[in-house]
């Protein structure tokens, strides 16, 4: 996304977890701050997601309309759009030993 001068600062990355979707979704944001005034803004969900009224696309207008988000964006140019599917595993931490790990379903499920 093309921007006004003067409100982007390269090299700047922001990720947030959940919202709009709820903390236990496997849903975020990232917001890529690069250079000529251009940032990438982004949201992710797992398509794993349990919850048939989330909609991936309306959770996204909502991030883009959060204040500060709105903020940076208002008056920019949409350069190019696209939606991708990421191969990703998930972060996973035994209940009985608080140890952490990466899992994928399978793990999860003894296979």
């Amino acid at each position: 996304m093309q921007l006004p001068a003067g409100r982007v600062r390269p090299g700047r990355i922001e990720h947030a977890l959940g919202w709009p979707a709820a903390l236990a979704r496997y849903a975020g944001s990232f917001l890529y701050h690069l250079d000529d005034d251009r940032v990438y803004v982004g949201y992710i969900v797992g398509l794993d997601y349990q919850d048939p009224r989330l909609q991936p696309f309306e959770a996204f207008q909502q991030y883009k309309n959060h204040p500060s988000v709105k903020a940076l964006l208002e008056g920019g140019e949409i350069v190019s759009a696209g939606a991708r599917a990421i191969a990703a595993r998930r972060l996973a931490v035994d209940a009985d030993t608080g140890d952490a790990g990466a899992s994928s379903s399978a793990t999860r499920a003894g296979r």
